[in-house]
């Protein structure tokens, strides 16, 4: 009787742990984007049945045109808190708050958006 060799070969092993890699990382955006999704925007989902905070409707810049897309500090801030998550440290407070601070133009500090959950103001223009 011979010996079978084993069916995980370091390649495999390779690939297996570059999945689950992958895995922590997709579940690491997803909590952040959650977290994210928490704050209070101005404007309005742009579809109702829309999971995410963003696109938002409602939102000018300083020259009038509507925001079509999700601004680059949303992106910034989700991405600051995965790599946290997916590594499993704390957050440097610091950085956080730098993060939303160069938010703020977007959040409905009104108190409305915080109790009714999702900042309605309609034209909300953005500095």
């Amino acid at each position: 009787m011979s010996l079978q060799k084993p069916r995980t070969s370091i390649l495999d092993a390779a690939r297996s742990m570059t999945s689950r890699q992958a895995y922590m990382t997709e579940l690491s955006f997803q909590l952040a984007s959650n977290i994210v999704d928490t704050i209070p925007f101005i404007g309005a989902k742009r579809d109702a049945k829309q999971e995410r905070a963003w696109p938002r409707s409602g939102i000018f810049t300083d020259d009038g045109v509507e925001m079509a897309e999700t601004p680059q500090e949303i992106f910034d801030l989700c991405e600051l808190l995965a790599e946290n998550i997916q590594l499993g440290q704390t957050f440097d407070v610091f950085q956080v708050f730098h993060k939303i601070a160069r938010l703020d133009r977007l959040i409905d500090w009104s108190g409305e958006g915080l109790q009714g959950g999702g900042g309605g103001t309609e034209n909300s223009i953005v500095h």
